[in-house]
């Protein structure tokens, strides 16, 4: 899955996967470096469409996917596990 970089003070990149309606987004770390990869199940297209375009991503993230975990349940990623074909380099 291609991992997108996007302009974000808590967010570093967001990939998404139609056919299997995974969201992947990669939090900042403290130091403004990437960090934890968390990947949400069921989120259809048109979320991804209006996270992607939204002015502050943060904020769209805690008002229509964090607070909807019911909805969109999600697993930690373990970085170091995943190669760089995953991760959108290859």
């Amino acid at each position: 899955m291609q991992m997108i970089p996007v302009e974000s003070s808590q967010i570093h990149s967001i990939g998404y996967d139609e056919p299997t309606k995974t969201l992947r987004i990669q939090f900042k770390n403290s130091k403004g470096e990437p960090g934890s990869l968390y990947s949400y199940a069921n989120v259809p297209p048109e979320l991804h469409v209006n996270f992607m375009a939204a002015e502050s991503k943060g904020k769209f993230f805690g008002a229509n996917i964090k607070t909807a975990s019911d909805l969109y349940p999600f697993t930690k990623i373990c970085i170091a596990s995943l190669s760089g074909s995953q991760m959108g380099g290859g």
